[in-house]
């Protein structure tokens, strides 16, 4: 595997900052020629979000636990509070995570903050991942 194939957003809630930045990733892939697994179990490329602290009554988050960060081979966050929480209570490997320093003032989809990921993800993306089309 040269690049990680499982990725996973994991901010406060899963209502903002982790759902812009998955389909923003997904977009900036999608540009380069990849395309994307529904089943994290796979052996394709898959990305995905989460939050720490979601409401229970809120079916359209999804819940951090240990075994979806086991699952990833790379986890994005947004505060140093969430990535202390990846690694303390989700057991997570410190070395794959990476925060991307994002304050929480936006909503999901607002331009500025889709503009702040792409920029912060940028990097991650040109190291990881060639174009799978040379033309």
């Amino acid at each position: 595997m040269g690049f990680p194939q499982k990725i996973l957003f994991v901010c406060y809630a899963n209502e903002r900052r982790s759902i812009t930045a998955e389909f923003v990733f997904k977009q900036m892939l999608v540009e380069r020629g990849y395309t994307f697994s529904k089943d994290p179990k796979g052996t394709e490329l898959y990305v995905d979000s989460a939050g720490v602290n979601v409401n229970p009554q809120d079916y359209n988050v999804k819940q951090m636990t240990k075994e979806l960060g086991d699952s990833a081979n790379k986890i994005f966050t947004f505060s140093r509070n969430i990535e202390a929480t990846l690694a303390a209570i989700h057991q997570q490997n410190p070395a794959k995570i990476i925060n991307l320093e994002i304050s929480d003032r936006w909503q999901c989809g607002h331009p500025e903050l889709m503009g702040i990921i792409k920029e912060k993800l940028t990097p991650y993306v040109f190291e990881w991942y060639l174009p799978l089309n040379n033309g």
